[in-house]
């Protein structure tokens, strides 16, 4: 899966739990990170949410949820 639809997988889940805004949620989100596959062989992704501390918490757990399908991304 690209980065790019990862990230929006992100926020239409967090749109769809929790409510709020798209932009709010993009803003979270911020962007895929696309790391080596050799050095993170069980996911090569990885997001840094930013925002409230339960903004960061529900990206964080939604990042593991779809980690759990999704475990590598590409550029």
């Amino acid at each position: 899966m690209k980065a790019a639809a990862l990230e929006t997988l992100l926020v239409e889940m967090l749109v769809g739990a929790t409510g709020g805004k798209y932009a709010k949620w993009v803003r979270a989100v911020g962007v895929v990170e696309v790391l080596p596959i050799t050095k993170h062989p069980q996911s090569n992704w990885r997001v840094i949410p930013v925002g409230t501390a339960d903004e960061k918490t529900a990206v964080e757990k939604a990042a593991e949820l779809v980690r759990e399908h999704h475990p590598y991304a590409e550029a």
